[in-house]
């Protein structure tokens, strides 16, 4: 995918160039060079430059991807205030934005807790919500399905201005240093989630 739609346009040769070895050089890259078919396509409608994201749903989380996991302070259902990065506390884990409205979100929560009570001295867990719901309707449905890790509340600015969400849920992985290794977004199954959990804390 990334070779159909390769970015790159021919090297540029400055205008005080005119001779010499990087002459020589940028113009060997320039008769090299062959456009993506992508690129072909868009300079034949007339566009000068393209660009693409790997998530669907929009969004651009995958910028995250080998950096430091972006801070933040919201307030957890309950009052209190949670701070990413105080409560990773050198541990790995995942954070997930989601929404009581979102149908994938709901099906993920419940294995959410299930992770937090199997794995919480080894792997972080905190589910922000990014519907900017009321508190009311969030505690609603954490009491009643019973949901025991971590929810923050307020997230909405969070989710698509520092983390780049476009659609729901959407889960990032942090590794012990902090630093984003993977994201997902949907919910596929909670053995799945449990089996990336696991390989996180380094469980067989």
């Amino acid at each position: 995918m990334e070779q159909i739609f390769d970015a790159r346009r021919p090297p540029t040769i400055p205008k005080d160039i005119k001779d010499g070895p990087l002459f020589g050089f940028l113009q060997s890259q320039r008769k090299q060079y062959r456009p993506s078919p992508a690129m072909k396509l868009a300079r034949e409608l007339g566009f000068e430059t393209i660009s693409y994201v790997h998530s669907p749903g929009g969004g651009a989380p995958e910028k995250l991807i080998g950096h430091s996991v972006p801070n933040f302070e919201l307030d957890r259902v309950g009052g209190d205030r949670l701070e990413l990065n105080r409560f990773l506390d050198g541990r790995p884990g995942l954070v997930t934005f989601w929404g009581v409205a979102c149908g994938p979100c709901c099906q993920e929560a419940p294995h959410l807790t299930r992770m937090h009570q199997k794995y919480s001295d080894r792997f972080a867990i905190v589910a922000v919500n990014g519907y900017d719901e009321a508190s009311e309707v969030v505690a609603k449905f954490a009491t009643q399905n019973k949901l025991e890790h971590p929810i923050v509340l307020g997230g909405g600015e969070v989710a698509s201005n520092v983390y780049f969400v476009g659609a729901y849920p959407t889960t990032f992985f942090v590794d012990r240093k902090g630093t984003v290794v993977d994201y997902q977004v949907g919910f596929d199954s909670g053995e799945a989630l449990e089996d990336r959990v696991r390989e996180m804390v380094g469980v067989r």
